[in-house]
């Protein structure tokens, strides 16, 4: 980054539709544009952390479901179990 001697203007990469390129950038505006790039920053970090909150949740609910089903076919088991032994007692 090259700074002019009354340091208003910066020389540094400008992003855009030509990526690399390098201009001459006001301070401000390099400035905001920290900012912005901050900004996408945790907002990108917040959506993969939301991501992993539906994954973990969908896991959850699987698991849930998986041992929801096993009582029931324990408890089905059971009961077959059950009237078998009382039809031939």
């Amino acid at each position: 980054m090259v700074v002019d001697p009354l340091h208003l203007w910066v020389l540094v990469p400008v992003h855009g539709a030509r990526e690399g390129r390098t201009g001459l950038m006001a301070k401000q505006d390099l400035h905001e544009e920290l900012l912005l790039d901050a900004w996408r920053d945790q907002v990108g970090q917040s959506l993969g952390e939301q991501q992993v909150g539906r994954d973990l949740g969908r896991a959850s609910a699987g698991a849930n479901e998986d041992f929801l089903d096993s009582l029931f076919f324990y408890y089905g088991e059971s009961m077959r179990a059950f009237e078998k032994g009382t039809e031939g007692g």
